[in-house]
């Protein structure tokens, strides 16, 4: 005899004597439970809102105080909502975080002259990874133009980005 809570499969496993195994499985499905979901934990960086969906029951409760199933949030920190999940027979909780990345400060140095077939080296800082509007992919690029040319620079930190022009 069993009494679940929630829909359970049960596997039964039987030995013969002379050692042969079967299984087999029975679902008992409970009528009417919620089996909340408030969806995978999401990044999203500085100043980015995210959209969170709750699934499983009839209304919802989000730890914000909003009652739909869909919320949009716009936190400062990573923050951990709760949702209730609820229909006329019972209800449960499930919870999703929204991690907040930080955007990098990127710089990319002060604006350089140069004679016209000299190199100069151009530096970035403040992320991770960087791509330059030449393509290069290096914090550091040795450049030699044939005129007055600006180079950007987008700087990556945790999938949040900045861009600084030299």
């Amino acid at each position: 005899n069993v009494s679940p809570d929630m829909t359970t499969t049960y596997t039964v496993e039987i030995t013969s004597t002379s050692g042969c195994t079967a299984t087999d499985d029975v679902k008992v499905t409970v009528i009417g439970t919620v089996e909340p979901n408030a969806g995978a934990d999401i990044d999203i960086c500085d100043g980015e809102t995210a959209t969170l969906t709750a699934t499983g029951g009839d209304t919802y409760l989000w730890s914000t105080g909003e009652t739909t199933a869909t919320i949009v949030v716009n936190p400062n920190t990573t923050t951990t909502y709760i949702v209730e999940v609820s229909n006329s027979v019972s209800s449960g909780t499930d919870d999703v975080t929204v991690t907040v990345n930080g955007i990098p400060d990127v710089d990319a140095g002060s604006d350089q002259t140069i004679d016209l077939g000299e190199y100069v080296t151009l530096s970035a800082t403040g992320a991770d990874t960087y791509l330059w509007s030449n393509g290069a992919t290096q914090p550091n690029i040795a450049v030699s133009p044939q005129q007055t040319t600006d180079y950007y620079v987008t700087g990556y930190t945790n999938n949040c980005s900045d861009v600084a022009q030299v």
